[in-house]
């Protein structure tokens, strides 16, 4: 067995700033698969939408279930936040691994005053949304800005991610589980 560490941030600063791009996979998600909410090696679905994302160009790829709702990204969970506040992340029965990240912020976006449910998303709610972020542990928070060429809210990072971000490296660093004060 080998293990090895590095410090210092998988994504630079100018990602945050930018966002990123995603494309739908082109395969659905089998939410009823019994696979699909177990952390294991067997993630060839992951491993072939991640390169079709990197071969359209993309940063991730989304997946969307056999029902056509939202499921996850390729390596990420994705959470919309629409408007008045009300921040949304598919329920793990649409066919999602469920992320220690995502479960941060579930919790923060409480804590910063955003109404947080688990509920399903079809397309159109998708194309709807305000923000979109995707989440890991690596990533953080990070700004989704277009989905298959179709920016997000007005296909620039917003407010709240950076917010969210900061909230969730303040847990992550600290223990903290409050919204960070006005800038």
């Amino acid at each position: 067995m080998v293990i090895t560490a590095n410090l210092g941030e998988p994504y630079p600063p100018d990602a945050y700033r930018s966002g990123q791009r995603a494309v739908t996979v082109s395969f659905p998600r089998n939410h009823l698969s019994p696979l699909v909410r177990l952390k294991s090696l067997n993630c060839l679905e992951n491993v072939l939408g991640r390169r079709e994302a990197v071969a359209a160009g993309a940063d991730e790829g989304i997946f969307f279930n056999i029902r056509g709702e939202l499921a996850e990204g390729t390596v990420s969970n994705v959470f919309l936040l629409f408007d008045g506040g009300r921040l949304v992340t598919p329920p793990v029965g649409s066919g999602l691994l469920p992320g220690i990240a995502r479960e941060i912020v579930l919790d923060a976006g409480g804590a910063l005053g955003l109404a947080v449910s688990e509920d399903a998303i079809d397309r159109r709610g998708f194309e709807s949304a305000r923000e979109v972020w995707l989440t890991n542990s690596l990533l953080e928070v990070m700004p989704l800005v277009s989905l298959d060429g179709v920016p997000v809210g007005n296909g620039c990072p917003g407010e709240i991610a950076f917010r969210m971000r900061q909230a969730y490296r303040d847990y992550v660093q600290h223990g903290i589980r409050q919204a960070p004060g006005p800038e």
